[in-house]
């Protein structure tokens, strides 16, 4: 695997993977840097993690020019109070051309020419009529994206059901493909939809972290409903601890149940 540098953007409120070049080796987690972003603007980013193995194929055409200064971090702030001010134009033009969209975020760029805005919509939304109007109006450049509900939580951010801050909005730097096959293999199949989705009302991230090893556990578990027997009785596997290696037993002849190791039970009579 490649090694990175993992960035955060805060004019695209998004993780980049840079390939670690020499120049770059210096930078530790937790460092101010300026960034080009190619056909935008310069922006504000922070290191997140350095010389670390990628999570994909590394496509990016950002570049990092130099350390932020506390000049730079100054218009930072100050960029934003613009953006609170320009976010509320958005809204108005979105009310005013009645657009079916939902506006998440917006940020300027260091220099204040740039207005970058996200949106969700249930569709694709043609806002081409209402960027001259707006981009008059606040004298920027500026540059609409549409994003779905899970880049929308990653923006957002907040606490996940856990009670620990999002994965999507503190170290994933790009959101993996969840399916219901890992909820199965870790026997969630079965529980409520709402104790498996994140607040984005999809399959929650952290669903693929032990997939692997249940997927490993689970080679030398019985079936359920099996028989198995223990200490001579026979019942049946009613429930499995996977990562415990912990089969749970319904006996044929008192309807105890009973919770062993799975090294404890044999499938067949002794």
């Amino acid at each position: 695997m490649k090694k990175v540098i993992r960035i955060f953007s805060f004019l695209q409120q998004k993780m980049h993977e840079l390939p670690v070049l020499d120049e770059y080796r210096d930078y530790q987690r937790g460092d101010y840097v300026i960034i080009m972003i190619p056909d935008i603007a310069e922006d504000l980013a922070i290191v997140r993690s350095n010389d670390v193995e990628s999570c994909g194929e590394v496509k990016t055409d950002i570049k990092i020019l130099r350390k932020a200064t506390d000049q730079d971090r100054l218009k930072k702030d100050e960029a934003e109070i613009q953006a609170e001010q320009d976010f509320v134009v958005f809204r108005e033009k979105i009310a005013k051309f009645k657009k079916e969209m939902s506006p998440v975020g917006a940020r300027v760029s260091l220099d204040q020419r740039f207005f970058y805005a996200t949106f969700t919509a249930p569709d694709r939304v043609d806002f081409r009529d209402m960027v001259k109007e707006f981009s008059s109006q606040v004298g920027k450049k500026v540059f609409f994206e549409q994003i779905g509900v899970r880049d929308r939580a990653k923006i957002v951010g907040d606490l996940g059901k856990c009670g620990q801050t999002r994965c999507c909005g503190s170290f994933l730097p790009t959101l993996p493909s969840v399916s219901m096959e890992s909820a199965r293999v870790q026997n969630l199949s079965s529980q409520q939809l709402e104790n498996i989705t994140g607040v984005c009302c999809k399959l929650k991230c952290c669903l693929n972290y032990e997939v692997e090893n249940y997927k490993e556990n689970r080679k030398d578990l019985p079936k359920m409903k099996k028989k198995v027997f223990y200490n001579n009785r026979e019942g049946r596997v009613m429930g499995l601890d996977i990562l415990n290696k912990r089969v749970k037993i319904q006996f044929d002849d008192t309807g105890e149940f009973l919770v062993v190791d799975n090294e404890k039970i044999s499938r067949k009579e002794q």
